[in-house]
Formats: structure tokens, sequence, C-alpha cells
């Protein structure tokens, strides 16, 4: 029985190492902080407004006044 990575590593046809290289990329510096915050704030909007995002869930992203004081954090 092939491993799950074995399998979307033959159904993606990306090497596993290579899939595994971001993990060795320190993404943040990388990009700076900008570029990281609004990266991360359109992905959460994004997901926010989605239609079939858990209700449940919405609320922790639904100001942007949050995410904004979320990523502040990175900044020290």
């Amino acid at each position: 029985m092939q491993s799950l990575q074995q399998q979307a590593t033959g159904r993606s046809g990306v090497k596993e190492e290579d899939a595994f290289a971001i993990d060795e990329v320190n993404l943040y510096q990388k990009l700076g902080h900008q570029t990281f915050v609004n990266l991360s704030t359109e992905f959460y909007n994004r997901w926010v407004t989605f239609s079939t995002a858990p209700a449940s869930c919405a609320h922790i992203y639904a100001h942007k006044a949050t995410i904004s004081h979320s990523m502040s954090r990175f900044s020290k």
C-alpha cells in the first residue's frame, strides 16, 4: 500500500523533496512584512466571504482590525 505522500507525489507530479522545500524557507523574511500582511489579509478576506465557510469560524476573521492586530506580532 502506498503512503499518502507517495500517492500525492504520483498524482501531482511534484517530487516529494520539492513539495517539502517550502518548510526550509522563512516566507515572512523572504517576502517582507507588508507583503506577508497583504497576502494573509487577502486569504482571510476571501475565506470569510466564501459561501461555504463554516459560520462557526467566520467570526474569527470578521474584522480587518483583528487580522492587522494578529499580524502586528510579526513585526517585532
